[in-house]
């Protein structure tokens, strides 16, 4: 649509010339030291901050909080317009309380690091198997975000190639899937 292409084009993630760090947000309680990250952040790396769909009419609301916490090097409004898959191309790290995003992300091999009790509960294993990280304080997330940005460490891409794999199956051999749809009298 042309609201999209005035949106993507008024600030185009081609143009950004240091580390982008996705933040997926959810409607959940957002850890102060997130903030904190951002703040001190925000002039090394661009972040996108990326409101769940269920909250579009927020936006206003968010960029208020994100002013009076002293961050105002970020992108929010264009994030949400923009398809997720074009984002996650363009991103280097993605950091989330726990959405799903993380999946997504780690097909496009970009790591994400996952900042909820919740969000540990619900990627357990993904976390066990290195395919995510899990950071719950401003210290650590800072030094696992650095170590990402530089290289020092890379999620498990391979547990992603397995995880899709065993998923599928799973779901195809639990389902109606592709199973016929009627009995001929054959």
């Amino acid at each position: 649509s042309k609201l999209l292409m005035k949106e993507f084009s008024t600030y185009s993630l081609n143009t950004i010339n240091k580390p982008i760090i996705l933040f997926s947000m959810q409607p959940l309680e957002i850890p102060e030291f997130i903030f904190n990250v951002i703040k001190n952040t925000q002039n090394k790396f661009q972040w996108i901050i990326r409101l769940h769909p269920g909250m579009d009419n927020e936006i206003n609301e968010y960029k208020n909080i994100l002013n009076k916490k002293g961050i105002n090097n970020f992108i929010l409004q264009q994030s949400t317009s923009i398809p997720l898959f074009i984002i996650l191309q363009k991103i280097n790290l993605n950091i989330t309380l726990s959405s799903t995003v993380c999946n997504e992300a780690l097909a496009y091999k970009k790591p994400s690091i996952i900042i909820s009790e919740y969000g540990k509960k619900c990627f357990q294993e993904g976390i066990d198997n290195n395919a995510f990280s899990y950071s719950d304080n401003f210290e650590n997330l800072i030094n696992t975000i650095e170590n990402y940005i530089n290289g020092n460490i890379s999620p498990n891409v391979n547990y992603a190639e397995n995880y899709f794999c065993t998923e599928l199956t799973t779901i195809i051999n639990n389902t109606n899937f592709l199973k016929p749809i009627y009995k001929s009298d054959d």
